[in-house]
Formats: C-alpha cells, sequence, structure tokens
C-alpha cells in the first residue's frame, strides 16, 4: 500500500551534516531572490530534512491485506516520484524529461509518481534530469543497496500491551531510519499514528497509550508499515536535491 501522504514530523539520522538551511555551496555568488521550501518527504515518513528545490524518491512497496479470514491479497510495485518547487511559485517547477533507471518518471503539472515493476530498483536509482529554465540538468546515480526491513510485523495492534520491534543489522539493511506507522480509517478520513526510529536503534517498544486515539477497526481497516529509508543530498547548478530511497512493508491489521 503506497500512502502518499504529507507530514513534518522530525527524523534525522545521526549522519545528518550540519548545514545550517538554507543551503548554498560555499562558491554560490548568485543573488537568490526566492528561498528553496523545506523538504518533506512524499510518503508517510515526511521529515523535513533541509530547505531544497526539489526531491526525488525511489520507492519499493510491499502490502499484504487480508480482507476475511482466508480472503488474503497480496500486491507490490516500484514507484519514481519526482517534484520540483521554488516557494517564490505557487506551482511545481517543470524539469523536462525525467528518468529513473531508463524509465520515464511523469512529474506536475502532470501525475508525479510513476509505477513500474521494470524499474529493478534494487541495483540502484539512477536519475536522468533533462533541466529546465528553473531546474539545472544533471544526473544522480543514487548506488547501493536498497532499504529493507525483515522483522516480524504482526497482524493485530493492541492498545493495552503495545508494540515491540527490534531495529538493528539483522532486520534492517541499507537504510538510516525507520518509521512505524498504523493507519486506519474514522469516518471516512483517514487517521495515522508515527513514529521514526534509528535503522540501530535495537529493541523499541510503542507503549498503546501512544496510539490509542486510533478507532477500534477490522483487520479490513487498518495498516501497519514499516518503512527503511536513506536519503542524500547533493547540489546542482547552485542549487541543492534532496535524493530518497525507501521501502514500504505493510500489512494490515485489526485495532484492539
Amino acid at each position: 500500500m503506497v500512502m502518499m501522504l504529507l507530514f513534518a514530523f522530525a527524523c534525522k539520522k545521526q549522519s545528518d551534516p550540519a548545514i545550517p538551511p538554507p543551503f548554498y555551496p560555499p562558491n554560490d555568488t548568485t543573488a537568490h531572490t526566492a528561498t528553496p521550501l523545506p523538504i518533506v518527504l512524499d510518503v508517510t515518513n515526511g521529515t523535513s530534512l533541509y530547505n531544497t528545490w526539489g526531491r526525488l524518491i525511489a520507492l519499493m512497496s510491499d502490502s499484504t491485506t487480508v480482507l476475511s479470514p482466508g480472503d488474503t491479497v497480496y500486491s507490490s510495485g516500484q514507484y519514481g516520484i519526482a517534484l520540483f518547487v521554488d516557494s517564490s511559485v505557487t506551482t511545481y517547477l517543470d524539469a523536462g524529461i525525467i528518468s529513473l533507471n531508463n524509465d520515464t518518471v511523469p512529474h506536475p503539472p502532470q501525475y508525479p509518481f510513476y509505477k513500474g515493476n521494470a524499474i529493478a530498483l534494487q541495483y540502484g536509482a539512477n536519475w536522468a534530469i533533462q533541466g529546465s529554465a528553473d531546474v539545472p540538468s544533471f544526473n544522480f546515480n543514487y548506488s547501493g543497496g536498497f532499504p529493507s526491513y525483515s522483522g516480524p510485523i504482526p497482524y493485530q495492534v493492541s492498545k493495552d500491551s503495545g508494540l515491540h520491534f527490534t531495529f538493528n543489522g539483522t532486520t534492517v539493511a541499507n537504510a538510516d531510519s525507520v518509521y512505524v506507522v498504523i493507519t486506519t480509517v474514522d469516518s471516512n478520513n483517514t487517521v495515522s499514528y508515527r513514529q521514526c526510529f534509528g535503522a540501530n536503534q535495537g529493541n523499541v517498544f510503542i507503549t498503546g497509550s501512544l496510539y490509542n486515539f486510533l478507532p477500534v477497526s477490522s483487520i479490513s481497516q487498518g495498516h501497519l508499515t514499516i518503512i527503511p529509508f536513506k536519503y542524500t543530498a547533493q547540489a546542482f547548478g547552485h542549487k541543492k536535491f534532496v535524493f530518497v530511497k525507501q521501502s514500504e512493508i505493510s500489512h494490515s491489521v485489526s485495532i484492539q
């Protein structure tokens, strides 16, 4: 289940560079008339990371949904998300033709998400941006392994007993941080709890009082999603862009 929500939650990896926003390279003498917007990741691990002019996200999603006993639906997908924005305008900026691992990625004013199992993100995320008057032309290969989580995910969330996870080198790979997200529906509106942890935080306990506001729901309504991710910031044409690699591993859950 791909969860395209915007949040502004703080979760910083320990190796965050000490770069005060807004960031420009030391040799940048350009007279900037607009301030780049804070970056917000476009999925549930939304985190204000840096002031930036664009975000390019490679996402792998795996979801198991139990609609009723014996009725399980499994889905997966690979996505590219490319968004470019300047705070001096109210719309997304055109960046010309964008590709991820040689597959074209639509972006605003077109729908900015691309799904295709042929992207092969497990081998890396190679971005190519044609550029425009507002966005520089650049290429960036975010190489290395893709974030993954191999630990257990329960099918029931209890407000009485809370949740236990282990995030370490055995259960999490190629990630800086991990989000835990519980999502359900209340009066047709999505309601969610989310919390961010370090990828090597070890044993984690989330007390049920933290998500007690979530309504009780059946297994067909609730979802528990583990989201390991990593990111890097790169400057092109005196503007900074954030590249993200992220996985979503989601189970449908009952909330009691």
